[in-house]
């Protein structure tokens, strides 16, 4: 079977109102995609990252009459304008394109995270399983895997474990399965907590080991360990909060950053912890330390 592929070229200000007429025409997916070399990084909160000029991909069944819709979106943006072409899309085996993609995958040769399609490991090593979804963290991504290998390097077992930007919860339950007490799991975004907790119940963790809440419901505590892996601005923002919610000589590591942008997060995380060295990967850096006692 094949699909049609609509790909609408428009500025950002049309990709809200054709978005929505094109899911209610009944398209089965819609995408966004980049026209330029532009690159999005750090939207505001609670925004939807766009670029000044993007092509919007909407795919149909065959059957669709998009000769029919293409006047109706045009007439609903007048005056503005876009370009479109429609092409015929073969029909994948998008299942099998995914379980190719996500393999299992182990950090520090201590812990593995496994989809829930692969064959568990049997070399006695913890795992975590985790398909992708919803909210980011599957392990694939640099920043995660920096992440998850400080969890695996750090964890000694006992630790009181600060998850700060959850997002699926891999990292939460990375921790707890490499011997951590207790994780407070945190996320602005509701639809992170509620992936974080089908998570945990997917990985059979019991009793309230793994806490998943909004950042205002987090209760003043004193953790061993607090990871973070979001972004550059709000870790910037974040350091003194972090530095409260650690007790003396507690550890830290934050990701999320590339490269160039290591130098300045440092500056904000240099007044209350020792920092080492940062650790990179590919573009993306990780820095970690412990809070000082000064």
């Amino acid at each position: 079977m094949s699909w049609q592929k609509l790909s609408l070229n428009l500025s950002a200000s049309l990709v809200e109102i054709l978005s929505d007429m094109l899911h209610e025409a009944g398209a089965l997916a819609v995408t966004l995609e980049s026209t330029a070399t532009e690159e999005l990084f750090e939207p505001p909160p609670n925004a939807t990252p766009l670029w000044a000029h993007t092509t919007l991909h909407a795919l149909f069944e065959t059957s669709d009459d998009l000769a029919k819709l293409i006047p109706l979106l045009a007439i609903a943006v007048y005056p503005s304008t876009f370009s479109y072409q429609v092409s015929l899309v073969a029909n994948q085996d998008w299942q099998k394109n995914c379980r190719d993609i996500f393999q299992p995958l182990c950090f520090a040769n201590k812990l593995w995270v496994c989809p829930s399609w692969s064959d568990l490991p049997n070399d006695g090593k913890p795992y975590v399983t985790l398909d992708p979804g919803l909210a980011f963290g599957t392990g694939s991504h640099p920043t995660t895997q920096l992440c998850l290998t400080w969890l695996a390097k750090h964890i000694k077992g006992g630790e009181y474990v600060i998850d700060y930007g959850c997002g699926s919860g891999i990292l939460s339950l990375a921790a707890l399965k490499l011997g951590a007490k207790k994780v407070w799991a945190v996320d602005r975004d509701s639809q992170a907590i509620e992936a974080t907790l089908e998570n945990v119940k997917r990985n059979g963790v019991q009793g309230s080991a793994i806490e998943a809440m909004l950042p205002e419901n987090l209760p003043s505590i004193q953790a061993n360990i607090l990871i973070a892996n979001i972004l550059a601005n709000p870790l910037i923002m974040l350091a003194p909060v972090f530095a409260d919610l650690l007790q003396s000589s507690g550890e830290i590591a934050i990701s999320g950053l590339l490269k160039e942008q290591a130098s300045s997060v440092s500056q904000a995380y240099k007044e209350c912890f020792d920092l080492l060295e940062p650790t990179f990967q590919e573009e993306w850096a990780l820095l970690e330390g412990v809070k000082s006692l000064k």
